[in-house]
């Protein structure tokens, strides 16, 4: 009996405190804290994923279907054509160079040129001792030129040539020239290079 009389005070006394100020007090906030806590959890907790079905749009592509390749011959071998030329090559005349009989030209037009090949002396005799008379004759000089005579190295004298570059002099063997039975020659030479001979002479 005394421990049912004990939790009968506790009840009322526990009944007695929640009519009283404080106890309205507490209730109140603890009803509005869990308000809150609830208000707090739906605002929070995210929407549920919707899944939204993407309409599949499916495109049927039709392949025209493949054409035969068109069969194409190989091409044929190419013809070979021979062409062939007669080349005739003429036959050009052939020149014989020989020289010209001398001309009458000016000294001032003369040159070597001119007299290449042409000039010519000939002796009489062509065998004489020292100090004889050598009559020497000759050809194809320029005109008015001057000509100096050597017998071997010495010399012998001079001529001018005539209008178409010849001459006839006489000549005199010099003593300086080489001793009896020497093989050598007279030469005549243009003092101005433009033309030169010489021929065989012994000395005697």
């Amino acid at each position: 009996m005394a421990k049912e009389a004990t939790q009968d005070g506790r009840a009322k006394n526990f009944l007695s405190f929640w009519s009283t100020l404080p106890g309205v007090l507490t209730a109140a906030a603890t009803f509005i804290t869990a308000v809150t806590g609830l208000l707090v959890y739906l605002h929070s907790t995210p929407d549920p994923p919707t899944n939204k079905m993407e309409p599949v749009v499916t495109t049927s592509l039709t392949t025209p279907p493949a054409s035969n390749p068109t069969t194409t011959s190989a091409p044929s071998s190419p013809t070979t054509v021979s062409t062939k030329r007669d080349l005739t090559i003429p036959t050009l005349p052939r020149t014989t160079s020989s020289s010209p009989p001398p001309t009458a030209t000016t000294a001032a037009g003369c040159t070597a040129f001119d007299t290449m090949n042409r000039t010519l002396i000939t002796l009489s005799p062509d065998r004489a001792p020292k100090g004889a008379e050598v009559k020497v004759t000759g050809s194809g000089f320029c005109p008015g030129d001057l000509i100096d005579f050597k017998v071997h190295t010495s010399n012998a004298g001079s001529v001018t040539t005539d209008g178409k570059g010849g001459f006839v002099s006489t000549i005199t063997v010099p003593p300086d020239a080489p001793s009896s039975g020497f093989s050598t020659d007279i030469s005549a030479n243009s003092r101005t290079n433009r033309g030169y001979a010489s021929a065989p002479f012994t000395m005697g």
